[in-house]
């Protein structure tokens, strides 16, 4: 497909080999790039716009990752650290239901069964440097350093391991999140914020590579999933707000960011030795979104929700019928330019003050009410007798009528606007989730128009409508991310197939030497290996992994039981997600 006239000093010819039968473990720097996607890299780097990821497709193994489904990130991040599906580490989206009441609340990592890599590396005497993954906050002890990104609060949280960094770090003005927000009449900010907080990171990164060992070392850029949730609009003739007046200078920005990663993976590339092997994944990939669906409002139609009858919830849905909601307030800040302002009136502290006007669920008439929806892409969850404080459907036979009615309805769903039925997947939760915390996962997720239209269930009444153009996010996740193997132990020029996100970390395991635990759901990408690396007996998973343990890690493990944020940090996280778009 390509031809490179520079070959890489790291990358072997296929017709000369150059390693022994045994090989010696390999050093790996993974390379994150949040919502990374060849849907767009593949085009540039056939118009030679991005020359070093040209370089790298044409001497490695690349091909399309399959997310986790929903392709949402904490979830896929989560499984990508892990290897295994959500059914066994058990987040499936940035929120969940308090065990005990309908309350909503942020997840963090104490929240996710199963080590994680750089926790399981760590144990087996390799050192590591782990900044800026999502959902590593609170940051676990490894050997090395970890810097955790989005989901910590702030920057004064306890953000680092070991916690003296997190003072080195703010004393050279480290920043996790870039602090402008899209809205109109920021682009400007927006933008140079996003390269801005990218070099910050960058810049300790670089000094941590320099000054401290590593044999695992690992970086997300975040810009690619921001830039394409709020400009895709700018650079797609196909989308239906393309084409507003002065935005053609913004057609070519998420260009210009990728870009800039290529850059900055030229100079990585200077700096590595012939035995370090570089990764470049995404947690999912990205495409346009034009529309969002909300499900509450469907399940309120067909009275498979229901609201109390007391007078202050007659009267906030009477307003609510008239457009009094969260997403009409936030599309009017919008459109003055002041998007930053949308969490003072939708969730937190806002919400809670005017909570007297929203509905919310606390006006679901729970007894009532047999499915209800929480979370994006598509979630509904079944009102489940012992599984919700107030559940009315029985395990069993009812169960299952009420799953396969919503499923029915589903298929037949139409869009109003234009008639035609949208719903492309629809999935049971035991089709798409195995492993002890089932329970906690989606009874039914769907897929509409390929994640043009998205089902937003993270505030419970945003709208009053069925559905509606988005204003705010005009680009969205698609299940196929990216995956791109370098170095040495790589064949040149081989095309993945069917490659999956848990399959990632028994991959990294299995070039650096380690055994692979028992209970992984992904495998070693083989495929992207030389033959000489191939060793059979090495890839059969093991039941208990032997090695020079530091113990802070196993007894982290252990002890962790899913630690709540402080009413600050969860204000904090919840005013970030809502900055992003993925929260109401």
């Amino acid at each position: 497909m390509m031809s490179d006239s520079s070959p890489v000093s790291a990358t072997p010819s296929a017709s000369t080999p150059s390693h022994p039968a045994h090989p010696s473990p390999s050093k790996v720097v993974i390379i994150g790039l949040d919502g990374g996607t060849f849907d767009l890299i593949e085009p540039w780097v056939g118009e030679g716009l991005l020359p070093t990821f040209r370089r790298l497709m044409t001497q490695g193994a690349w091909g399309r990752l399959r997310s986790t489904m929903p392709p949402i990130t904490a979830p896929a991040w989560s499984s990508f650290a892990t290897g295994k599906n959500p059914g066994k580490h058990g987040l499936i989206d940035f929120v969940f239901r308090h065990p005990d009441s309908y309350d909503v609340l942020p997840v963090n990592a104490s929240m996710r069964q199963g080590q994680s890599l750089w926790a399981l590396l760590s144990e087996m005497g390799s050192s590591v440097i782990v900044a800026n993954v999502p959902v590593t906050y609170p940051p676990e002890p490894v050997n090395g350093c970890l810097i955790s990104g989005l989901l910590t609060p702030s920057e004064q949280s306890d953000f680092t391991y070991p916690p003296e960094l997190a003072d080195e770090l703010r004393a050279e003005d480290y920043c996790i999140h870039s602090p402008q927000s899209y809205a109109k009449g920021d682009m400007d900010c927006f933008l140079r914020a996003i390269y801005e907080t990218t070099e910050l990171q960058l810049r300790v990164v670089r000094r941590l590579m320099r000054e401290r060992p590593w044999d695992f070392l690992m970086y997300v850029f975040r810009g690619t999933d921001r830039l394409q949730h709020g400009l895709w609009h700018f650079m797609d003739p196909a989308h239906p707000l393309h084409g507003a007046p002065g935005t053609d200078r913004y057609s070519n920005a998420i260009l210009a960011y990728y870009q800039y990663i290529d850059r900055q993976l030229a100079d990585l590339l200077s700096q590595l030795d012939s035995q370090t092997v570089l990764i470049l994944m995404s947690d999912h990939g990205a495409g346009p979104f034009h529309k969002y669906i909300h499900m509450n409002n469907w399940l309120l139609d067909w009275e498979l929700l229901r609201l109390q009858r007391g007078p202050t919830t007659k009267l906030k849905h009477a307003m609510f019928a008239l457009g009094m909601t969260p997403l009409n307030a936030y599309n009017v800040l919008l459109n003055l330019g002041l998007g930053g302002l949308k969490g003072r009136v939708t969730k937190g502290k806002g919400q809670k003050k005017l909570a007297r006007f929203f509905l919310s669920f606390k006006d679901i008439d729970w007894p009532q009410t047999r499915v209800y929806s929480l979370g994006n892409a598509g979630q509904l969850w079944v009102n489940l007798r012992g599984r919700e404080p107030m559940g009315t459907v029985a395990p069993g036979s009812e169960y299952d009528e009420v799953c396969q009615e919503v499923v029915e309805r589903l298929r037949a769903m139409d869009d109003p606007e234009t008639g035609e039925r949208f719903v492309d997947q629809v999935y049971t939760r035991e089709m798409l989730f195995q492993g002890p915390c089932v329970e906690r996962m989606p009874d039914i997720v769907f897929v509409p128009k390929g994640f043009r239209y998205l089902s937003f269930g993270e505030y419970e009444f945003a709208s009053h409508r069925l559905m509606e153009v988005s204003y705010g996010i005009t680009g969205w996740h698609r299940q196929d991310g990216m995956v791109l193997l370098y170095g040495a132990p790589v064949q040149a020029g081989v095309h993945l197939e069917r490659a999956i996100i848990e399959d990632l970390a028994p991959t990294v395991l299995y070039l650096m030497g380690h055994p692979i635990p028992a209970g992984m759901d992904g495998c070693v990408l083989t495929d992207a290996l030389l033959p000489e690396w191939i060793d059979q007996e090495r890839l059969t998973p093991v039941e208990v992994l032997v090695g020079p343990s530091t113990g802070a890690v196993r007894e982290h493990e252990v002890s962790k039981r899913g630690r709540p944020y402080s009413p600050d940090d969860e204000e904090a996280v919840r005013q970030r997600l809502q900055d992003l778009g993925y929260l109401g």
